[in-house]
């Protein structure tokens, strides 16, 4: 379960890293939260890109850490080298995790 974590939180942090130029970046908002069965975080920089999620635990009685459920909603932003914003949004799950992709690049 904390691999899940550590993925959803791993493409949120690839989606805002700078691109070659882009060394001027600015952090416009950042906010995060984590509490024993929840978090949340949020973030926006001044290129357009930001991202957002929050999760909890679908199953904070259970006393297997390795089997607690954590359920996650979130979305990212970020405009691609063509200049075209790409919007995911995903949830991820027991079983998974799961973009849907609002729009592309392309």
């Amino acid at each position: 379960m904390n691999t899940l974590i550590l993925v959803v939180l791993g493409l949120a942090m690839v989606a805002a890293l700078p691109r070659p130029g882009d060394q001027d970046t600015q952090i416009l908002k950042q906010e995060q939260e984590v509490g024993p069965d929840t978090f949340s975080y949020n973030f926006e920089l001044d290129d357009g890109t930001s991202a957002n999620s929050r999760g909890q635990i679908k199953n904070p009685e259970e006393p297997d850490r390795e089997h607690r459920v954590i359920n996650v909603i979130g979305e990212y932003k970020f405009v691609a080298d063509n200049g075209k914003l790409v919007h995911v949004k995903y949830t991820a799950d027991e079983d998974g995790f799961h973009p849907e992709i609002v729009s592309s690049a392309q």
